[in-house]
């Protein structure tokens, strides 16, 4: 699942975002991170939170948009405790409000 989401949150972000992201993962997930990685392509118009979990449940062999918002928001908790406050705030900025709070789900705010 961590996979799926940091390949799909790449894949929406830009050249720039996804590369500062990447500098603050494991030596490890960064490879995933970058795995099958087209710089051509960046970033993805995603702009539906339908579509974003479709993305996430279909990389991550999920059951569908529901399975794939619980475990994305589950990803983006973890990532949140492993990453800078700002790094990730950035990232997730480039977002539609829609996909964000499908991610922040369970977040409170002023909360990591």
């Amino acid at each position: 699942m961590l996979r799926a989401y940091l390949q799909v949150l790449r894949d929406r972000s830009t050249i720039d975002e996804a590369a500062q992201l990447a500098a603050q993962l494991p030596h490890l997930l960064r490879g995933v991170f970058y795995e099958g990685f087209d710089p051509g392509h960046q970033p993805e118009k995603i702009r539906d939170r339908d579509v974003f979990l479709s993305r996430v449940a279909e990389r991550g062999q999920l059951t569908g948009a529901d399975e794939a918002a619980a475990a994305a928001a589950a990803v983006t908790r973890v990532l949140r405790r492993h990453i800078s406050t700002g790094e990730i705030d950035d990232v997730l900025s480039q977002l539609p409000t829609e996909i964000r709070e499908v991610l922040d789900q369970g977040i409170e705010k002023g909360q990591p």
